[in-house]
């Protein structure tokens, strides 16, 4: 007998495999010719030439840029016609890069480093055309640059055998400074800037100016009870961690073709999360691979990962019903509404869940039809609309009410508390969303239990006393 339930399961896994055949990414079409890195500055006397007259100041800041892209850029070797390997990496950089521009202020000032770097040979531009999907044109630049790691090790030495300091970039103040410019808000606007919608359709918002007021108003007002307590917390961390696990907070608005604001996006993130975690999974990534990174952090191979099943979920179930269900269940299953009789079919329908939270049964079929030609041929589309929402109906039994894009904030700013309660029991921890990373044999899986359940109890009386706050503020306006 055909049920909703087995209708679902066949078309998550229609779905999974059709889409993840169809996002596989091309392969990288630079490919480095012998001569490509054979131009480069192979000692201090031509290092120091080819930077001028002005060579300390113009190699402090390459010196500061190597520091920035030292972590994230990856060893991958090609030998030049002299038979020497260089460690080489392909990665996109653009002039408007929020951590480049908090080194050196404005785009302009980072085009001439870029310019330098390629006059040293640390950099080698790949690429003429490759650009962001940015509404605002003048945002979306960008070259795919070679990197030489060659190059960046000479320039970091020779700073270090001139005396001349490296001063990283500050990134204490991650959450975005008040703009004082939420007064170029019209007031029936107000309500409808949140981040618990798919859809906010606002015009007029879409320059520099508008969208300042919009992060302003969403930092300052709309959600500040929740997030100010956490600021110091975040300061206080950011002031120990590297660079690249330093915590950035500020709202990434979403706008379509015609300038419309369709969404804002709110979640606390860092630089490691772009490192992939299976060589297998991703063979064109060019970057430092995960295990690489926590094996060179932690000096052993030897870590525990944490991770916290079906994590918006498990935070929706916590806000709507005052529950924290902890890893000890699988709310998978529960949103299923029954067991799974294979790990490949729990795996297809996890695949689903974040579409089923995101949008409604239309979407969903709009936007999945072209995966699932099989099952539409097999059951028909109506059958299919009914079973997606029966999932969506069975999902919201165990989620409540959907929070959207609000769930990031409030899954971040929980774990903002978990990971600070941590480092403050002097336990070493790396966070990569809702993942945490620790040193072997320091903490076990039940204290990490315990504390995040007593993490989550506690942002729950937080959340209800927003709550609380901003339902009398708009039954008063």
């Amino acid at each position: 007998m055909t049920t909703n339930k087995s209708i679902i399961l066949c078309v998550a896994e229609e779905r999974r495999h059709n889409r993840k055949e169809n996002d596989k990414r091309p392969d990288f079409h630079f490919d480095f010719g012998p001569s490509d890195f054979k131009d480069y500055a192979k000692t201090e006397s031509e290092l120091t030439k080819r930077l001028g007259r002005k060579w300390k100041t113009n190699l402090e800041d390459i010196g500061r840029f190597c520091l920035e892209y030292q972590a994230v850029t990856s060893n991958y070797f090609k030998t030049n016609e002299e038979g020497v390997n260089h460690d080489v990496s392909i990665y996109p950089i653009s002039c408007k890069n929020s951590n480049l521009l908090l080194l050196f202020k404005n785009p302009s000032a980072v085009s001439r480093m870029l310019k330098k770097c390629r006059k040293i040979g640390l950099l080698v531009r790949m690429n003429t055309d490759y650009c962001f999907g940015n509404v605002h044109k003048s945002r979306n630049y960008c070259y795919h640059y070679a990197y030489n790691k060659s190059v960046e090790h000479l320039v970091i030495d020779v700073c270090k055998e001139k005396g001349i300091y490296l001063e990283e970039r500050k990134n204490e103040d991650t959450i975005v400074s008040t703009f004082a410019a939420r007064s170029k808000i019209a007031d029936e606007d107000k309500n409808r800037i949140t981040l618990k919608t798919s859809r906010i359709g606002l015009v007029g918002y879409d320059n520099e100016d508008g969208e300042e007021a919009i992060k302003d108003y969403i930092l300052h007002e709309k959600y500040e009870s929740l997030i100010a307590p956490r600021e110091p917390k975040i300061k206080s961390m950011n002031k120990d961690l590297p660079n690249e696990q330093r915590i950035r907070f500020a709202p990434n608005l979403k706008y379509n073709k015609n300038g419309r604001l369709v969404s804002i996006g709110l979640r606390a993130t860092n630089e490691i999360v772009s490192m992939k975690a299976h060589e297998d999974e991703h063979p064109n990534y060019r970057g430092m691979m995960r295990p690489d990174y926590l094996k060179e952090y932690f000096g052993t191979g030897c870590y525990m990962s944490y991770d916290v099943r079906a994590s918006i979920y498990q935070i929706s179930h916590l806000l709507n019903f005052g529950e924290w269900m902890g890893n000890g269940h699988d709310p998978y299953q529960m949103m299923f509404g029954e067991s799974f009789a294979r790990p490949e079919d729990r795996e297809a329908y996890k695949s689903l869940c974040m579409a089923l939270y995101f949008d409604n049964p239309n979407v969903i079929y709009a936007h999945n039809r072209l995966f699932i030609p099989c099952s539409v041929m097999q059951y028909g589309k109506d059958a299919i609309k009914k079973a997606i929402a029966d999932a969506e109906e069975s999902m919201c039994r165990f989620t409540g009410e959907k929070f959207f894009n609000e769930v990031f904030l409030h899954e971040s700013l929980l774990y903002i508390d978990f990971v600070y309660e941590l480092r403050m029991r002097g336990i070493e921890v790396v966070q990569i969303y809702d993942g945490f990373y620790l040193r072997q044999g320091g903490v076990s899986e039940e204290q990490l239990e315990g504390l995040m359940r007593e993490c989550a109890m506690k942002y729950l009386n937080d959340y209800r006393e927003w709550l609380k706050a901003a339902n009398t503020y708009e039954i008063a306006a």
